[in-house]
């Protein structure tokens, strides 16, 4: 084991790490992968490892890196949007009951989709794709009744891209001022997305390294 593996490299107090002669060369290798050390190594909590190891942990504790997993994070929340929006109008058509907690539920699950898209990493873009899908999300839930009545009657409006796109960012903000319990729904649900996605399950790993590899001398070496 190390002397001390805390010290960054570089530092003029670090001891390189040294095996007892009666121990193998070969048996330094990476706890996680395997791999042979060859002249350096790296500590990834209290376990030896290599260079690519090492820097693949601090992927994971960090966070998703990359246009993927933002992809997946969008495409897991959209869909989770449209399907959570169409079903909250159908229960709705159906039943006929108007009811505000399946608005917040439908919110609810858009957060998970994105922090499922985003294979648990969290972070502020995250946080920001949640909350903005979850918004949408309600909107859409809502938005049918208010076109329908939008291109009912003498007033009738012809429902263009402008105007939909108007009464989707608008509609959860008259539906709140229209029905303050709907509205403490909204805010909730917006909440809990903005929530779900903080990051604050990543696994935080402590990684440090690269430290220099002593090879253990041959029993037969001469001694200094």
């Amino acid at each position: 084991m190390p002397n001390d593996a805390s010290k960054p490299a570089g530092s003029s107090q670090f001891e390189p790490l040294a095996f007892d002669s009666s121990v193998a060369p070969a048996a330094a290798t990476c706890t996680k992968c395997g791999t042979a050390l060859r002249g350096s190594y790296h500590m990834i909590g209290e376990s030896m490892a290599c260079g690519k190891c090492r820097y693949a942990a601090e992927s994971q504790a960090g966070g998703a890196t990359g246009a993927a997993p933002m992809i997946r994070a969008v495409l897991f929340g959209a869909g989770a949007a449209i399907v959570g929006a169409g079903g909250y109008y159908a229960f709705v058509k159906i039943t006929n009951i108007e009811w505000a907690l399946l608005t917040a539920l439908v919110g609810l699950g858009v957060g998970m989709a994105v922090r499922i898209g985003s294979r648990g990493h969290g972070g502020q873009k995250y946080q920001i794709v949640a909350t903005v899908l979850t918004y949408f999300a309600m909107s859409g839930a809502y938005l049918p009744f208010i076109l329908e009545g939008l291109t009912e009657g003498a007033d009738a409006i012809a429902i263009t891209p402008s105007v939909l796109l108007v009464w989707l960012v608008k509609t959860p903000l008259i539906v709140g001022l229209a029905s303050p319990i709907s509205g403490l729904f909204i805010v909730y649900a917006l909440y809990r997305a903005w929530k779900s996605n903080a990051g604050e399950g990543a696994q935080q790993v402590a990684v440090s390294g690269p430290f220099r590899l002593q090879q253990a001398a041959s029993p037969d070496a001469p001694t200094a």
